[in-house]
């Protein structure tokens, strides 16, 4: 991939991620955490039936893809939105949750440890998409920032009192 095709890509995906947040606080709001109320199975099961629609969709033209997109654009591009969409969604919560969990185990350190390293990681895919700094989420991205400001400060103050 060259540079032009690298900076075409970047922006579709920028253009998606933000429609796909934009999406999501906005039915956040009016449904709130209905996708995980039944816990993860139903979360698993949510998933598997976006899955079986799009695969239903799919399979009268022999599963290829492209081409159902190209006949039938509408159905299984909102499909396809949703699953990414739900598959945000679980990988956010499975991050909070590893981290909750580290924290709920006395591990605070390790918890704050692994809160930065979801923060930087996310960060860095945003950066890389062109959201992170943008003007749309700034308060989110000032409580993250001081957060893992106060992560490291925590950290440092721990490793010179010699808790490990």
């Amino acid at each position: 991939m060259n540079d032009e095709e690298e900076a075409l890509l970047s922006m579709r995906l920028s253009r998606i991620s933000s429609a796909d947040i934009d999406t999501l606080i906005s039915k956040g709001r009016s449904y709130g955490d209905s996708w995980k109320k039944r816990g993860g199975v139903g979360a698993f099961m949510m998933l598997a039936r976006k899955w079986d629609r799009i695969e239903t969709i799919v399979k009268k033209d022999g599963y290829d893809i492209f081409k159902t997109c190209g006949l039938n654009t509408e159905d299984i591009m909102d499909d396809l939105a949703d699953l990414r969409r739900y598959l945000m969604l679980v990988e956010s919560h499975v991050l909070e949750t590893a981290a909750d969990q580290l924290a709920a185990n006395e591990d605070p350190l390790s918890a704050n440890a692994f809160r930065r390293m979801a923060y930087e990681a996310s960060k860095m895919e945003s950066r890389n998409m062109g959201l992170f700094e943008s003007n749309k989420l700034p308060a989110e991205n000032s409580i993250a920032d001081e957060f893992a400001a106060q992560s490291d400060t925590e950290y440092r103050a721990s490793m010179r009192d010699g808790e490990r």
